[in-house]
């Protein structure tokens, strides 16, 4: 029996893998601040899918303190076999790009376990000889859930969690990220950087890639909005080669989208509000009839 505690991405992928395999799976969502959509996708590979009170770090400490009772198999980052599956993101990216990474690499930074398995993989690619030397690392938080950039920007040795995390950008929305010690870990060893961007920054971020037909989750986007801001204070050089990295597709939060595009405050080059798809249909129904 698999089980984990999600805002939408793990729980989906969980379900489904356990689904193939004819095997039960148990996932257990925070009851706010999550994305409906990844739940109903949860719910449609088959999981037995419960409310927990709080946010995701609510549903860690849960499962932690009664996943060996119920006999439940945990499936989050704090299982070193979700990392040593998870760091071949790496192996396939460097392979793509013919064993030439690029000079900086940036992930968004939620439960950490992106960075961490990132900083696994390229340890393993460099010690191995596959790349002659490892990229810097940048991990993205939102704001509003920023306890790992603010540990790091202040040099403290321990992490102080938040225990009101918000954004808008569910997979970030975590006040306590059970992954923090080993992601630091990887800034260090690739001499990293850590920041933090404000909602409007990933919305804005969000737009351009959904603009070029990709499409991700706010909390993707992160890594786009990091991007400009690291350039502007010239962190990372305009000529230097970046790579970032998507986690989750445009499915996610997709009640952003109507905030966004509908909002005023929405960038006048993206604004696509449904008053205007609407009008646009009048007119070539007009010239259609």
């Amino acid at each position: 029996k698999f089980t984990c505690t999600s805002t939408g991405n793990t729980s989906s992928s969980l379900a489904m893998y356990a689904s193939i395999t004819g095997a039960d799976s148990y996932v257990f969502i925070p009851n706010k601040d999550v994305s409906l959509n990844k739940v109903l996708q949860t719910l449609a590979y088959g999981a037995k899918v419960f409310s927990v009170e709080g946010n995701y770090d609510e549903g860690i400490q849960f499962l932690e303190k009664y996943s060996s009772d119920l006999g439940l198999y945990i499936c989050n980052s704090v299982n070193p076999f979700r990392i040593e599956g998870q760091k071949s993101i790496i192996y396939e990216v460097a392979q793509y790009l013919n064993w030439k990474l690029p000079e900086w690499i940036i992930v968004p930074g939620g439960a950490l376990s992106n960075a961490t398995a990132l900083g696994k993989g390229l340890q393993d690619l460099f010690t191995l000889g596959f790349i002659d030397k490892m990229p810097k690392v940048a991990v993205v938080q939102a704001e509003g859930a920023s306890p790992f950039h603010k540990m790091f920007v202040q040099k403290k040795h321990e992490l102080t969690p938040e225990r009101f995390p918000y954004t808008r950008a569910s997979a970030l929305n975590i006040g306590n990220p059970p992954s923090w010690k080993k992601a630091l870990k990887t800034l260090t060893q690739t001499k990293g950087v850590s920041i933090s961007v404000t909602d409007e920054e990933i919305l804005d971020s969000k737009a351009v890639i959904d603009k070029c037909g990709i499409g991700c989750e706010p909390a993707s986007a992160a890594t786009i909005a990091g991007l400009r801001n690291l350039i502007s204070q010239k962190v990372i050089d305009k000529d230097e080669s970046v790579l970032c990295i998507l986690t989750g597709n445009i499915l996610k939060d997709t009640e952003v989208l109507n905030y966004y595009h509908s909002s005023e405050s929405a960038t006048s080059t993206f604004k696509n509000t449904l008053q205007d798809v609407v009008l646009s249909y009048n007119n070539i129904k007009d010239f259609v009839v």
